[in-house]
């Protein structure tokens, strides 16, 4: 299969790509992040590129209409709506055909998110599955020629009444040498009192466990001392499989609609928890060998990738898992990059749409041991409300991601830095001023502030003063008797115009529309 030269602007990143893949394909393969909340299904016309003969020049490439595919008629629709000027394309149905340079405009970019996922002290009952026993194993004679194993599984008994231990195959492979180099002197990890899974030489007290919590958009770690129950250290990343797309329903399809994709989506969502691992190590400055046991939680899809289970009962009614009942595993089995044989326990999840993540805050908050109604609502990507007592829950789902993330809005983005967040609009004058994430000043302070689209909180805020301002009535359309520079019509209809052109980071005015509205 031929390969073609694809270079992207401004970040630099190349490669060689094979012929007939998506621009965005190309980005996926290349780490370039562009946006693209659909998946690539040409509904959210958020991976716009650009192919600039000027770019192309730059690189020694002659751009030529057959280096990549035409856009179709209904790629062109998409565009229009989005008043894309000419050489607009969108990546994920832009083929590659040649040696191409691809300009991915700040819009499109998928920025390096603002990720806070800080821990709740509680009180709770210390009662790890994980516990470390210190313990003189006496070495083999000739009247007593028992195994290395049958001695330390006999030394625990003796001194801790630990029987009917079994023990893993990695420490077979350890133990002759440091009961060699410690003459008998070691600390046995044993997990729920049945498996002796680490060995390790002379007195080890520390014991720590970490907690993973598979979000939609976010995955949070938290490094937990077995011995007290503190939280240590905590880390937080956006989950890498927002390539693939935004929500649960995106990644389910693209796990049974293009090839591999599942193992991809494993690959990522595996490699971001070792990531993650190795930075609540660094942190805290233990070794691998020191994290004795795992909890992982996430809704039911994240759960199923997390495992590399099919996830096509999800993706259709009834909406069946795979299994619903919490599972223990090897790290090994896993691919995560700790001792192969430290324990990974996963919560069972409850339907298609509320998973483990759910049995958690119930587990934490505790409404079935309560006897008045206790209401629980998770709010994520994908939230999860639990209604009930002790006599009976009652739960469910629903997307709230697109209300946050600017879902089926026209200029709607997630709150990135640029995105707006908050907005004011004079009633008198209509004049708008608004403040965008990661910057504390109005854009009326700060001449060099740029906007790039606008999240939830600035959409739900914009329509709020639209309507207070006397711009949108009561009944969600616009007042047609006002008069103002920042009303405009457009092919949809009409709309006010919430930040100018030079006050955006590609030129086009960002907008609230009727359909916007709507949405909201």
């Amino acid at each position: 299969m031929s390969k073609h030269l694809v270079v992207f602007e401004p970040s630099g990143r190349r490669g060689y790509i094979a012929a007939n893949s998506t621009i965005l394909e190309a980005a996926r393969v290349l780490g370039e992040d562009i946006e693209s909340t659909c998946g690539g299904k040409m509904v959210c016309g958020k991976c716009i590129i650009n192919l600039d003969k000027d770019l192309f020049a730059r690189h020694g490439i002659e751009l030529v209409s057959r280096s990549f595919s035409p856009p179709s008629s209904k790629e062109l629709k998409v565009l229009s709506v989005h008043g894309l000027a000419e050489g607009s394309r969108l990546a994920c149905q832009t083929k590659i055909l040649g040696d191409i340079v691809v300009f991915v405009p700040a819009a499109s970019r998928r920025a390096k998110y603002i990720v806070h996922k800080a821990g709740i002290n509680r009180i709770v009952k210390l009662k790890p599955a994980i516990r470390k026993y210190h313990v003189e194993v006496p070495p083999a004679g000739p009247l007593h020629p028992h195994s290395d194993t049958n001695r330390l599984t006999a030394k625990l008994k003796a001194d801790f009444n630990l029987s009917n231990l079994k023990v893993d195959v990695d420490v077979l492979y350890s133990l002759p040498g440091i009961l060699k180099e410690t003459g008998g002197e070691v600390t046995a990890t044993v997990w729920m009192g049945k498996h002796i899974v680490c060995v390790q030489p002379g007195y080890a007290a520390m014991a720590f466990g970490a907690a993973i919590d598979i979000g939609t958009t976010t995955v949070a770690a938290y490094l937990c001392d077995l011995t007290n129950g503190e939280v240590i250290e905590t880390a937080a990343d956006l989950n890498p499989q927002i390539a693939f797309g935004a929500d649960v329903i995106t990644r389910i399809s693209y796990a049974l609609m293009q090839p591999d994709g599942l193992n991809k989506l494993n690959y990522k969502i595996i490699s971001c928890i070792g990531n993650l691992l190795s930075t609540l190590m660094r942190k805290a400055m233990i070794l691998p060998s020191d994290i004795s046991e795992i909890t992982v939680v996430g809704n039911t899809t994240m759960h199923h990738l997390f495992l590399n289970l099919d996830p096509a009962g999800l993706g259709k009614a009834p909406f069946t898992p795979v299994v619903n009942s919490s599972l223990d595993l090897k790290a090994g089995e896993l691919g995560l990059g700790l001792g192969k044989m430290v324990n990974v326990h996963t919560l069972p999840v409850i339907a298609g749409f509320v998973g483990a993540d759910t049995v958690g805050v119930l587990i934490s908050e505790g409404p079935h041991k309560q006897n008045k109604n206790m209401l629980i609502i998770d709010i994520g990507t994908n939230g999860e409300l639990v209604l009930g007592n002790r006599k009976k829950l009652m739960c469910t789902s629903c997307a709230m991601g697109p209300a946050f993330e600017g879902g089926n809005i026209k200029f709607g983005m997630r709150a990135a830095p640029g995105a707006i967040e908050k907005v004011e609009i004079d009633p008198r004058t209509l004049s708008v001023k608004f403040k965008v994430v990661d910057s504390n000043k109005w854009n009326t302070q700060q001449d060099a502030l740029k906007a790039t689209g606008i999240c939830g909180s600035g959409i739900i805020d914009a329509v709020g003063q639209m309507v207070r301002a006397g711009i949108v009535k009561s009944n969600g359309g616009f007042n047609k008797s006002i008069h103002s520079d920042r009303l405009i019509n457009t092919g949809e209809g009409p709309a006010f115009v919430i930040a100018h052109a030079g006050e955006t980071d590609d030129s086009r005015e960002i907008t609230i529309g009727i359909d916007d509205i709507r949405s909201v």
